[in-house]
Parts: structure tokens; sequence; C-alpha cells
């Protein structure tokens, strides 16, 4: 699977961070990414540094007699059964179980009072499917995780290290049963935190449109031919950059102002993405090139 670099940002709310700042969730839009068979995985890169803070894996395997025949899970990198150095880990239903990873609604508060872990026997379940136990000459079929009772759009509560200092976030995922012997699990979008141990709601950032229009920030027409026009509201200058969907820069300009105009009609048809970034904050938007 090719990982959509499709990064928005958006203001979250205002705080108080050394002097004055503003806090930012960081939100990742992808097209729907599903994963349907053995091997199959969803890599995610919360904060575009380059390195791979979650995975989402499709596996089947056999562990001490027991032949799980499809599961989903979260596995933080480098691939192994432990928090490790690194500290990512997955928010779970219970600390002291098997690692289950909750299945969490759009506005539960991701904090550090909340049970995270990388359970050795795991890593993180996010389901089971048909798991056969042959023990002792027995055979049972089971299932377990709270994404197989009705994950539709529902929310992965994940913490990562950013410079050694814990960040939260959140992947939006379904997951669904087709048969006895099988699971898919489609990733949707996901969002990060960037102040460091700032609770996180789950949703939060999803709404770029909103916050571009409280930003007095225009961007049209769009889609558009070749010619795409900004408008600021206010005086404030941003810098400009723009990537293609395999994160490949394609246009950069520092401190552009209200009227701008950037020609892209040397760019195939397409989907992109603009980010404009100042001192106060990080907002994206997607641009499409249609003729």
């Amino acid at each position: 699977f090719t990982k959509k670099l499709a990064a928005y940002a958006v203001i979250a709310e205002a705080a108080l961070i050394s002097s004055s700042a503003v806090a930012q969730v960081v939100y990742t839009d992808v097209e729907d990414q599903t994963l349907t068979k053995n091997g199959d995985f969803y890599a995610i890169d919360f904060d575009k540094d380059g390195n791979i803070d979650m995975q989402i894996n499709h596996v089947a395997f056999e562990v001490i007699g027991v032949n799980v025949k499809a599961a989903i899970r979260a596995i933080a990198p480098p691939v192994g059964f432990a928090e490790g150095v690194k500290g990512n880990s997955v928010l779970v239903t219970n600390k002291v179980d098997y690692g289950y990873a909750a299945m969490l609604d759009a506005g539960y508060t991701i904090y550090a009072d909340k049970a995270f872990t990388f359970n050795a026997w795991g890593p993180n379940m996010v389901a089971f499917q048909s798991m056969k136990n042959n023990q002792a000459g027995t055979t049972r079929e089971s299932t377990a995780g709270e994404w197989l009772k009705n994950a539709n759009r529902k929310y992965l509560g994940v913490k990562f290290p950013i410079d050694g200092k814990v960040h939260y976030g959140w992947i939006r995922m379904s997951v669904s049963a087709p048969d006895e012997n099988n699971l898919t699990a489609t990733i949707h979008d996901f969002a990060y935190e960037s102040t460091p141990t700032k609770p996180l709601l789950t949703g939060a950032g999803t709404n770029s449109v909103e916050n571009l229009q409280k930003l007095g920030i225009s961007i049209f027409p769009n889609p558009s031919s070749d010619i795409f026009n900004i408008k600021f509201d206010n005086d404030k200058n941003f810098n400009a950059k723009i990537i293609d969907i395999t994160g490949r820069e394609i246009y950069t300009k520092q401190g552009i102002s209200s009227n701008e105009k950037i020609d892209l009609s040397s760019q195939p048809e397409g989907v992109y993405f603009i980010t404009l970034e100042n001192d106060d904050a990080i907002i994206s938007q997607k641009l499409i090139i249609s003729r």
C-alpha cells in the first residue's frame, strides 16, 4: 500500500506554551486503505518525520497451538512485542488482559491516565477472527476484541514520542468480518496533538475547511485546471508548500501574501496538498487539478 501524505493541520484551540503560541491538531486524510489478507499493512507517520509511528497489520499466525485464521493488530516499530525504546503504544480496554485495543467513539479524551500498553503476547490485537485451539486434542472457535462489535469509522487511541516527549493521536478505522475465517480493516484518516502531553479528543482536527474560514483564508477555484488563487482576510504572510500524493514537493514559496496566484499548469491532473505555515498556524488543504 502506498502511503498517502495528505497532511491537514488545523487549529484546535489556544494554549500557553512557553510564551504565547497556538496548539495544533495535525490531521492527515488518506484515501481509504483496506487490509483484506495476511501480510497487508498500512504504515502511519503522524508527524511526517520519516519514521513510522504505528503500523496496522492483517495477520494469520500460529503460536503455542493456537491457530489464528485472521487478526488485525497495531504494531509499533521496530516490529516487536514490546513498547520498546520509542514508547509507542495503543490505548487498550484493560492493561492486565491480553491488550485488546479499545474501540473509541468520537469525542473520547485520550490522555496520560488511560491504559496504554504493548502486551508481550500480542502485540496489541485490534480483533481476532476464528481462533482454533488444538491443544489437548480440542478445537475451539472464538472471536475477541471490541472492534468486532460494530466498528464503523471508530477510533484507535495511540501515543508516541517526538524528541523524547509524549504525544497523543488517533486512527479512524472500520473493521468487519465478512465470514468466520476473515477480517477486513479500513484505515480512513488519523491525527495527533502537536503539543507534548496535551490530551486529544478523538475526531479532533477533521474540519479543515471550517478552520480555513475561521482564519479568513480562501483558496479558489478548487478544482482548477491550472491557476489557484489564495486570499487572506488579514495582513499575515504565510510560507507555502505543495506536495503530490506521493509526498513529492512540487511548489514552495516563502512569505506569500493575499491575492497570490499559483500556477500548476505544468502538473498533471490529480490530487495535491497545499500547506500554509507561519508562526501561529499550520493550515493545509486538498487541491484538485481537473481538465
